[in-house]
């Protein structure tokens, strides 16, 4: 053992093993030294006496541990431990652990890496060269999962914990996902913002505070899970609001939208102590006001009060999208949407009849000769079966007539009609015409009759010159010069 000579009341002893743990030692009164080094002593221990006598004041004396060699790693102090496991991704540093003997060999260094041992980007570790403190710091922003903080000295040997392991850490953020919708004068419940994730640490506490613009609505959250749940303003809230906002009942969309938004897609920021973690943690959860279509209010399309007009057009018609019992038909009109314009002008129901009862005035024969673009959609009676029999020599007079196969055709119908004026102007009686000319001019003439009477709207003419030629040679000019 050790021995002090002559201790006097001024005589102390100190004790440390290798790791610099703390030894519990005694001097008795004749100067002998004790040692209590316990099981998990990683020697030799030094122990040191101090005395205003000795020179310098002090002496230390280095005393071997059996089975204890220097410089070996006797009871595995040269790890790491993780106390803490649980790593907010807030961008702060959070102690999660230390390194046992941290004075030994100095130098240590950390890197944040996932399962993969891919390096988390934006993680910092730092460790205190005199506590041995390990402190993890992650971005805000980072998805929450499993980590692990690799730790080594300074000859880049690991320091891993008891198990030979890098040390374990939970990288843990509130997340509530997608806005949980909410009808009027309902609750809403958020999901819980630790869902999937490897907390251990309990919620101590929470708190809750509301975005700005959130009009009449309320939140509160769970101070031992974090959930919050929001209640929507009721109908005649919402009423009340838009009345507030618009005075006069009228807006535009845009500007409907942008006084609403507050309302119809509020937020609530859940503020979060866990248990051992030094800065609380926070959160957004989002709620979405939706009506009785399930759909946004600033959904133009949707109804949110369910009274049959959308939205948009009950802004637009200067009624409110809040109330069942005001719609654009109290005194507004809900906005008209100009029809499409046709390609090609179609026939009025008047010129229509016009058209049936001239076709059937000349009998179901002749009524194969209108051309068949005209005569399938104009719909006219009876028509269809005659037109399956259309001998070839009609077909090639109506050619020309039916050429692009439409309704309405302005260059054709335009000569057609030149052609039956000149049929009024030579006397001719188109009723026993079939009688009088050769087939094709027949055709041609008694078609333009027809297509007189179902062109919509009447074509005026300035062309003069066109011939109609008969079986007989004979030739019927646009000009009262040619007979």
């Amino acid at each position: 053992g050790i021995k002090v000579n002559n201790p006097s009341e001024d005589t102390e002893v100190t004790a440390t093993d290798e790791d610099g743990k703390d030894i519990p030692a005694e001097i008795d009164e004749d100067g002998n030294i004790h040692l209590t080094p316990g099981e998990d002593v990683d020697g030799p221990i030094t122990v040191t006496v101090t005395d205003p006598n000795l020179p310098n004041g002090a002496v230390e004396v280095e005393v071997p541990v059996d089975g204890h060699e220097k410089n070996r790693d006797d009871n595995d102090s040269d790890t790491a431990s993780v106390s803490t496991p649980d790593v907010p991704a807030d961008g702060n540093f959070h102690v999660v652990g230390r390194v046992n003997n941290p004075d030994k060999d100095g130098g240590y260094t950390g890197k944040l890496v996932d399962r993969s041992g891919k390096e988390i980007e934006g993680g910092v570790v730092e460790i205190d060269p005199e506590t041995g403190e390990i402190k993890v710091s992650v971005p805000a922003g980072t998805d929450p999962r499993e980590a692990f903080v690799a730790v080594r000295d300074k000859d880049g040997k690991r320091v891993t914990d008891k198990d030979g392991y890098d040390l374990r850490v939970n990288i843990v953020a509130p997340n509530y996902g997608d806005a949980t919708a909410v009808k009027p004068g309902e609750k809403g419940t958020s999901k819980d913002p630790f869902a999937g994730q490897d907390l251990t640490a309990r919620v101590t506490g929470a708190e809750v505070e509301g975005s700005e613009g959130a009009d009449n609505w309320s939140f509160t959250i769970d101070g031992t899970s974090g959930v919050i749940t929001g209640q929507a303003p009721t109908n005649e809230q919402l009423q009340d609001s838009f009345t507030e906002k618009f005075p006069n009942g009228k807006t535009t969309w845009d500007d409907f939208v942008k006084q609403f938004e507050g309302i119809a897609n509020p937020k609530a920021t859940g503020t979060i102590t866990l248990d051992g973690v030094k800065d609380p943690l926070t959160g957004e959860a989002k709620f979405e006001l939706v009506g009785q279509d399930g759909r946004s209010i600033l959904d133009p399309n949707g109804d949110f009060d369910g009274d049959g007009v959308s939205n948009r057009d009950e802004i637009e018609g200067k009624s409110n999208p809040l109330d069942v019992n005001s719609t654009p038909s109290e005194g507004q009109d809900v906005p008209e949407k100009p029809a499409p314009k046709p390609e090609k002008p179609g026939l009025t129901d008047d010129e229509r009849k016009r058209c049936i009862a001239t076709s059937v005035g000349f009998g179901l024969p002749l009524l194969a000769l209108i051309p068949i673009g005209l005569a399938t959609q104009t719909a006219i009676p009876g028509l269809s079966p005659v037109v399956e029999q259309y001998s070839e020599q009609i077909r090639l007079a109506n050619a020309r007539i039916q050429q692009e196969l439409g309704v309405f055709n302005p260059e054709i119908a335009l000569q057609v009609e030149v052609i039956n004026k000149q049929l009024r102007q030579f006397g001719l009686d188109v009723a026993t015409v079939g009688a009088g000319l050769a087939l094709i001019a027949a055709g041609i003439l008694t078609g333009t009759v027809i297509y007189d009477n179902c062109t919509p709207g009447g074509i005026g003419s300035s062309v003069k010159d066109l011939e109609l030629k008969g079986s007989s040679g004979k030739t019927y000019a646009g000009s009262s010069e040619k007979k």
